[in-house]
């Protein structure tokens, strides 16, 4: 994707644990919405502990990245335009300083080496003497052996 966009419910902070760890350190921008009526205090509450949290779930190489966290309600539109405006100025961002390309460029070696794996492993549950052979080396493995 060029852009992840973390979007988050307004909740206690105790979800914070490590539970949405592994998309937090990957996440371009993370939006907590319902940011209305009863639940803007606790909106509040969650965007601040994101923020906190950030500094810790970051990997090394996107330690310096500054991550956006802001507030929207769908409900009310509040936010929205600011959600929209953040995600074009990070497009405009990635695209000048050629993350964007870079991204895209992985993504398409990722892809094009699932395919093969894909294409190879139908190619042996296709075959009979490689799908047999490939079923007694499960056997053999899965008997410790």
């Amino acid at each position: 994707c060029d852009l992840l966009l973390l979007l988050l419910p307004p909740a206690s902070g105790d979800d914070l644990q490590g539970v949405k760890k592994g998309i937090v350190e990957v996440a371009d921008m993370i939006v907590v919405n319902k940011a209305d009526g009863d639940l803007l205090p606790s909106a509040r509450h969650t965007a601040s502990d994101y923020r906190a949290a950030l500094c810790f779930a970051r990997s090394a190489e996107r330690h310096e990245e500054s991550v956006p966290v802001l507030l929207a309600s769908a409900l009310t539109g509040d936010g929205i335009a600011t959600v929209w405006e953040k995600i074009t100025e990070l497009q405009d961002q990635m695209r000048s300083s050629g993350k964007l390309m870079k991204k895209r460029q992985i993504q398409g070696q990722y892809w094009m080496w699932k395919m093969m794996k894909d294409i190879i492993l139908a190619q042996i549950q296709n075959d009979p003497y490689l799908n047999a052979k490939a079923s007694e080396l499960d056997k053999l493995l899965s008997e410790g052996l």
